[in-house]
């Protein structure tokens, strides 16, 4: 293989990922760091119930 042709392509492909790395790293975020586990559904807002409901297995206690 000629790495002369596929050394432009690897690194217009390194670009594109530096830059939607880029992008996304310059937005703002809400990050909520919980232990479902432990926390309890009863306690659990609405959206985060929703999503351990459909993300964690269920496994016994």
């Amino acid at each position: 293989m000629n790495q002369t042709k596929t050394m432009p392509n690897a690194v217009l492909v390194a670009a594109k990922g530096f830059a939607d790395a880029l992008r996304l790293l310059s937005q703002r975020y809400d990050f909520v760091l919980t232990n479902p586990s432990f926390l309890g559904r009863g306690r659990m807002c609405d959206e985060l119930r929703a999503f351990v409901g459909r993300s964690l297995l269920r496994s016994p206690a």
